[in-house]
């Protein structure tokens, strides 16, 4: 087993890095490219989009190449209706995504996307069906299916609304995300909850996911786009729950971009009184750049975190998480108002 997901790995890689070459070819071909042109921009000169195309062809062609030639007695615990269900809400979101990349849909509009690519899940069937209690045992959702239902759809929703606020920086959401999916395959290696298939689909997305960070990374040479940002964390979104509902885990390593999209819907809608969908250069990773972090330090300081708190999860027991969860909001705490007293000297000097 393990030479097969080694191989899968590193063909994942491969196949990922020149399909984004050629989605890069594809896209300056097709002037979808990224303007500098809004005051929170960072890049200097045009950047091709379609990151998210790039993505979803490497994962459609690999993981229908593992499904048709890998013999697993546990492929019946992803059935092939997940899979269908998956893709099925991945494009959706690329075709919205290109629309939106190519017209610049307003919110109402482009909200339509992550919508319907939650409802697909949904409507194949998948569901969170329990959730750890962190004083012990379980809560089983499945006693309530309408409870589950809208469960499932806003952790969908809301996962993929995380990830798309959070790229704002080169190899920043793509890096996040593969660290969250390399945490969700160690769990599915491990003895106490050893899942093979879904290990391997994870593995696969995460060697998609480094494949295109080679290109994405600072200085990127390809953008995610409004499709890829919202696509890479329906997919971790998809694989917490597959995974045996690792919503626990998924927000140790998201949390960081998790509590950032929290305060600033609360900031803009209760403290500037606007719209929370108007966009602006407050997120976390733009005010570390102001406090004199460079690019790729703050892009590090969000995968050390993610890193350490995966990581964590991997031993944990459940009330041992909720613990870790509350002393990540507590460093995001520090870290905010260590940004806020960098940022006032910086002025006052």
């Amino acid at each position: 087993m393990a030479g097969v997901l080694i191989t899968f790995f590193l063909v994942s890689v491969v196949v990922s890095f020149f399909v984004t070459y050629g989605v890069i070819r594809l896209a300056e071909k097709k002037k979808a490219v990224s303007k500098p042109t809004r005051p929170r921009d960072i890049h200097k000169k045009p950047i091709p989009l379609w990151g998210g195309l790039a993505i979803f062809l490497s994962l459609v062609l690999l993981i229908g190449l593992a499904y048709a030639i890998v013999d697993f007695e546990q492929k019946a615990a992803i059935p092939i209706h997940y899979l269908v269900g998956a893709f099925v809400g991945a494009l959706i979101l690329i075709i919205f995504g290109v629309i939106d990349d190519k017209y610049k849909l307003k919110p109402h509009e482009s909200i339509w996307g992550p919508t319907l690519a939650a409802v697909c899940a949904v409507v194949v069937g998948m569901r969170i069906d329990l959730i750890t209690n962190p004083f012990g045992g379980f809560l089983e959702i499945s006693q309530w299916p309408i409870l589950a239902i809208v469960l499932t759809f806003f952790w969908l929703w809301w996962m993929q609304y995380t990830t798309k606020l959070l790229d704002g920086l080169d190899g920043l959401a793509s890096g996040v995300v593969l660290i969250g999916t390399l945490v969700i395959f160690f769990l599915a290696i491990s003895k106490n909850f050893f899942e093979p298939t879904t290990a391997l689909y994870a593995l696969i997305f995460a060697g998609v996911l480094f494949g295109f960070l080679i290109w994405n990374f600072n200085p990127a040479k390809i953008f995610l786009g409004e499709g890829g940002s919202t696509l890479v964390g329906f997919i971790l979104g998809v694989l917490a729950i597959v995974s045996g509902s690792k919503l626990a885990t998924a927000l140790l390593v998201m949390g960081v971009p998790v509590l950032d999209m929290i305060w600033v819907m609360v900031r803009r809608r209760f403290f500037e009184h606007k719209k929370v969908t108007e966009g602006d250069d407050k997120h976390l990773h733009f005010r570390l750049l102001r406090a004199g972090l460079t690019h790729r330090q703050a892009v590090f300081f969000y995968y050390f975190i993610a890193a350490g708190f995966g990581a964590s999860s991997l031993f944990l027991q459940s009330k041992q998480k909720l613990i870790a969860l509350i002393s990540l909001v507590l460093i995001i705490i520090g870290v905010g108002i260590w940004v806020t007293r960098r940022r006032d000297l910086k002025h006052t000097n």
